[in-house]
């Protein structure tokens, strides 16, 4: 085979174009191993500084389905504690509801009945305490130290997205024992009735209150006031569950919403960012042939180089 000189401009491009060839092939090789074709913003500005935001927006709807289950996560707990207090208020309307209207005082020389009664009602006021107590109880669950269910009624503030400022606002009516007219401690705990020697006792169909006797005068409420309020009480936690209901389907639908465009961004970022096995194994073939043209004009290079030398020595 005859050898000819090659130029040494020749000879420079072929090495330039073997170097760009061996380097065209180990990003395709890169690419194939790891199925992205883009890494740094040397693989395309543009491109990699979408991503980088995509990015961002990507850890956002992360951050905001977490904010949401646990908006949830709370908002389902006041659900079940609001519940269990609309319970015990109903409770506690039928108890007073179901006191006999004329249970008599405590005489001098009591009565069989009277000792029944008093013994009936001291059970009915142990019931009532339970019950208090209970709602006391129930309006102090907490949730990561925070209480589910504010029972003064101020608003439960929920924090969706910190980046973009999106709360949501939640306002409950006050549940605790003391703030539905009438019903409170005091008249709760006094339906037990203590009459003085003479027997006095409240009028028919009222309940007398056991703290507040003086002289031969019971200071009273009567029994369908004391249900009215208590059936008010109980009217405000069911409609306080019905709110939280609301917001909880609404939380439902935020998380949706989240879960949708956070996998419309994953797919984004996926077409601009992973490769196509296809094109790239078209690519691997084609570096493939370029590094075997690459290597014959190397070794022409050399063979050339050897030529010169001999003609030299001659």
């Amino acid at each position: 085979m005859a050898i000819s000189f090659i130029p040494i401009r020749d000879q420079l491009n072929i090495m330039q174009t073997s170097r760009n060839v061996a380097r065209n092939k180990g990003a395709v090789l890169k690419r194939l191993s790891t199925g992205k074709k883009i890494f740094n913003s040397s693989d395309g500005i543009e491109e990699f500084s979408r991503i980088q935001r995509m990015r961002k927006d990507l850890n956002e709807y992360e951050k905001t389905t977490k904010n949401i289950k646990l908006a949830k996560s709370r908002l389902e707990t006041a659900l079940s504690v609001v519940d269990l207090v609309y319970e015990q208020y109903t409770k506690l309307a039928i108890k007073i509801n179901d006191i006999p209207t004329n249970i008599g005082g405590w005489s001098a020389t009591p009565t069989d009945t009277e000792k029944f009664n008093k013994i009936l009602r001291q059970q009915l006021q142990n019931d009532v305490n339970v019950s208090i107590d209970a709602i006391k109880n129930l309006l102090n669950t907490k949730l990561d130290g925070k209480n589910v269910v504010n029972a003064d009624g101020t608003k439960i503030e929920l924090i969706i997205s910190e980046r973009d400022g999106v709360k949501l606002d939640v306002s409950l009516a006050a549940l605790a024992v003391g703030t539905t007219t009438n019903v409170t401690e005091d008249n709760l705990k006094k339906l037990v009735y203590r009459a003085d020697a003479a027997g006095t006792t409240p009028p028919t169909g009222e309940l007398g209150n056991y703290n507040t006797f003086s002289g031969t005068t019971a200071n009273h409420m009567k029994k369908s006031t004391l249900y009215d309020a208590l059936t008010t009480a109980a009217r405000t936690a069911y409609n306080n569950y019905n709110i939280l209901l609301s917001n909880i389907e609404t939380l439902s639908n935020m998380e949706d919403l989240s879960y949708v465009k956070k996998a419309n961004t994953e797919a984004a970022i996926s077409a601009m960012e992973d490769v196509d096995i296809q094109e790239e194994m078209v690519n691997l073939m084609q570096a493939q042939i370029l590094e075997e043209l690459s290597a014959e004009a190397l070794k022409a290079i050399k063979d050339s180089a050897r030529f010169v030398i001999r003609l030299v020595q001659n």
